[in-house]
């Protein structure tokens, strides 16, 4: 468990020296000191000063009649005409034998530190809980009140914590979630699933929470289709149906993410791009505005908002959006100036064409893309676009229409 070692508790400032106190860990380091303070006080200084020294981290327990303490420190080196040690208390606890119960210091909890937690366990003989495998995330679910009752020996297995979990949380105790599925997550051996309060945070956005915690067992990718969903469902104070099919999910997706883009253009006025029509193959269209520029970009998935509004704004880069034979792409049109003619040349050409999450799109739906831009009339009319004024372009409108 560790060795026994003068060393010091101290709270509010005043040190108080214990003796016998076993040393989890940092003993080694606590040596090493105590050979430098034997040293002359000219190479005490001289380590001090030199940066040879470093803060360390020294875990003690003392037992009392009445008490058992933990305390975790950092020790610092300092010199005042020989070396010392400072300690700077960062977590600890006490276990009060008589009431038989247990405070974290300042203000912590059973999660605040995973080393003293498992400690502490290890002094209680709680077996049942040091085998969890995700004691520390669960460690962060818990109370000082429930970790009292496992000291005591009132919850004495997993299925007991998760009831007591559950029990202690408004937000769980009204999502539907049963204790049995929580129970599932304590030892789930997913590497998807690394932190239980988080999964615990999301699932209140599930209508059945215990299938979606069947579902993260089961999962074998990290292919989510539910994580954009659950932020979204999280600002609209929306429930995500785990019976939907894929195709349903999609659909929701793309409505909350207009409503939620409703509530965030509203600070950003609205500009119409203007363009008039022209022949354009199946499938493609022109994104007319900011507001749906963004809303490309968020439903997406990709930058063409965030790198490329102010550009399409004034007509040097052009947005569409493409939806045929199943595929759904977002292209973007470059406009290329050749410096080297006697006379400026501007040709358009497309820049990039991708899928939702910038996946690629096949070459076959590229070339259709291509094949329109390389027509002479589309070349003007994007041409015509880039160069007149602002003012003109309703008359350009009016004109061709």
């Amino acid at each position: 468990m560790g060795e026994e070692y003068p060393t010091i508790f101290y709270y509010s400032l005043k040190i108080i020296f214990m003796e016998n106190v076993t040393v989890i860990y940092g003993k080694e380091d606590l040596d090493k000191i105590e050979e430098m303070k034997a040293m002359s006080i000219d190479y005490q200084r001289y380590l001090k000063y030199s940066n040879k020294l470093n803060p360390f981290t020294v875990f003690n327990q003392k037992e009392t009649d009445t008490h058992v303490y933990w305390s975790i420190s950092e020790a610092i080196p300092m010199f005042n005409n020989k070396l010392f040690l400072r300690f700077k208390k960062k977590h600890g606890a006490t276990y009060d034998k008589q009431k038989k119960t247990i405070k974290f210091w300042f203000g912590g909890t059973p999660g605040s530190s995973s080393n003293m937690l498992k400690q502490i366990m290890t002094h209680f003989q709680l077996e049942w809980f040091i085998n969890l495998r995700h004691k520390e995330s669960i460690a962060n679910l818990i109370s000082t009140s429930i970790f009292q009752r496992c000291v005591r020996g009132v919850i004495t297995n997993p299925r007991q914590l998760a009831k007591a979990i559950i029990a202690s949380k408004t937000n769980l105790r009204n999502s539907g979630l049963s204790p049995e599925a929580l129970f599932k997550l304590f030892n789930i051996n997913n590497y998807h699933v690394t932190s239980l309060d988080q999964i615990l945070y999301h699932i209140v956005s599930f209508k059945q929470p215990n299938m979606y915690i069947d579902y993260l067992i089961t999962k074998d990718d990290y292919n989510d289709p539910y994580v954009d969903l659950i932020s979204q469902a999280r600002i609209l104070d929306k429930k995500i149906d785990m019976t939907w099919s894929d195709k349903r999910l999609k659909e929701e997706h793309n409505n909350w993410t207009r409503e939620i883009m409703a509530l965030e253009i509203l600070s950003v006025e609205q500009h119409d791009y203007k363009y008039p029509e022209t022949s354009m193959p199946e499938g493609l269209e022109f994104i007319k505005t900011n507001h749906e520029l963004f809303e490309e970009g968020t439903i997406m998935k990709h930058c063409i908002y965030t790198n490329y509004a102010q550009r399409i704004k004034h007509k040097s880069y052009f947005g569409l959006r493409y939806e045929r034979d199943g595929v759904r792409a977002t292209v973007g049109i470059d406009m290329i100036n050749d410096w080297r003619q006697a006379q400026s040349v501007s040709t358009f050409r497309l820049n990039q064409m991708y899928s939702r999450g910038n996946s690629e799109v096949a070459e076959a739906h590229k070339d259709i893309v291509r094949e329109w831009l390389d027509k002479p009339e589309t070349q003007e009319y994007f041409k015509l676009l880039s160069t007149i004024k602002e003012e003109e372009k309703q008359a350009l409108i009016d004109l061709w229409v």
